[in-house]
């Protein structure tokens, strides 16, 4: 697979497919984190998906021009796609693993009828931190299969999470579902990370717990 920069974490790369979980403690760490990866995309011809909420999206197209970029152009020119985090997640007032894990397949699709080199996702989960609390099981579920999902793919799936926002549960539970964890802007080998089988063999199916 070849080898991406993500923008941040020094001269370090990673292999496409690569799933990774970022903490970070305040908004100036999230957006040391969320801008440079984007930005490194969109000039490298990638395909870009902030999800989020309104005030992340404003802030990082605020952050994009400060760079001397023009967010609009990239949205414009679907290089750069916005998705808010309760539409993703729970579409249809439902969150569907299913669905998750095949959107991987989809924004392939999308890439190759684009024209874009590959693809590169940051989803920060604070707006979702009710409902994941809620149906943690589930999660756990789709962040695993997601492994499965995004190996072979030219795609980088970059989940955030909010330090102090997350609880204690939750945060350990996530951090065995991500190979890479980035802290304080260092990318790490994850040692609490567990293989799919692994981790889901003695979890029940999606909806059974929460």
């Amino acid at each position: 697979m070849a080898l991406v920069n993500l923008g941040f974490g020094g001269d370090r790369k990673i292999e496409s497919g690569s799933h990774i979980c970022a903490v970070y403690d305040n908004r100036s760490q999230l957006m040391d984190i969320l801008v440079p990866f984007i930005a490194c995309g969109l000039d490298n011809r990638e395909l870009c998906v902030v999800v989020g909420d309104d005030a992340l999206m404003a802030d990082v197209r605020r952050a994009l021009s400060e760079r001397g970029m023009n967010p609009d152009r990239y949205v414009i020119g679907e290089q750069l796609l916005f998705l808010t985090a309760i539409d993703h997640y729970y579409a249809e007032s439902r969150f569907n693993v299913e669905r998750l894990v095949r959107a991987v397949d989809d924004l392939m699709e999308l890439v190759i009828s684009q024209g874009f080199q590959s693809a590169r996702v940051a989803g920060d989960n604070t707006p979702v931190m009710d409902h994941i609390v809620q149906s943690l099981g589930d999660w756990v579920q789709y962040e695993a299969r997601l492994n499965v999902g995004l190996r072979g793919k030219s795609v980088v799936a970059l989940c955030i999470y909010n330090q102090r926002r997350t609880p204690g549960q939750v945060m350990t539970t996530m951090l065995k579902t991500h190979p890479l964890v980035v802290m304080d802007g260092v990318i790490h080998e994850n040692p609490f990370y567990q293989e799919p089988d692994q981790l889901l063999g003695g979890l029940p199916a999606p909806g059974e717990i929460t």
